[in-house]
């Protein structure tokens, strides 16, 4: 699975916002504290895992309705899938997953199936370990060859 586009709706300080991701490399996040980077980070492992609530409860002007969502456009084999996922109060959110041009190849109701086979053996643990690197992380990176980051 590659991240292609990212588009929250609502999470947390994020209204209406799309970023393009570059899936043939490495794209990187940065910005002063409390710009959102942790935000964004949490968005992604919901829609990808299901948002929790110790999260949620963050959001400002939340409502008991859960308001919050987005999806997340991925490459997975050789199609491009839009993963979306809605907050609902007292679950992780209901979460679809279609193809980005055409026809749901998931029910509209669960795309559960269809996410487990795109994200794998990769376990929420595993996720937070890999996407959340600082800067000193980032330098030891430099060092290794392609082969040796694959």
């Amino acid at each position: 699975m590659k991240l292609e586009q990212i588009h929250v709706e609502r999470y947390g300080v994020w209204n209406n916002l799309n970023l393009p991701v570059d899936s043939d490399g490495m794209s990187v996040f940065y910005g002063p504290n409390e710009a959102g980077k942790t935000t964004l980070m949490r968005f992604i492992r919901g829609v990808l895992y299901g948002f929790r609530r110790s999260d949620t409860d963050r959001i400002p002007g939340r409502v008991e309705s859960g308001n919050w969502g987005g999806s997340l456009q991925v490459a997975y084999g050789t199609e491009s899938w839009v993963i979306r996922r809605t907050g609902k109060t007292e679950t992780r959110g209901l979460v679809t997953a279609r193809l980005a041009e055409g026809e749901c190849a998931e029910s509209a109701n669960d795309g559960t199936a269809l996410l487990g086979d795109i994200i794998g053996d990769v376990n929420e643990t595993v996720f937070e370990s890999i996407f959340a690197i600082g800067l000193y992380e980032l330098q030891e990176l430099a060092t290794l060859e392609s082969r040796e980051v694959a």
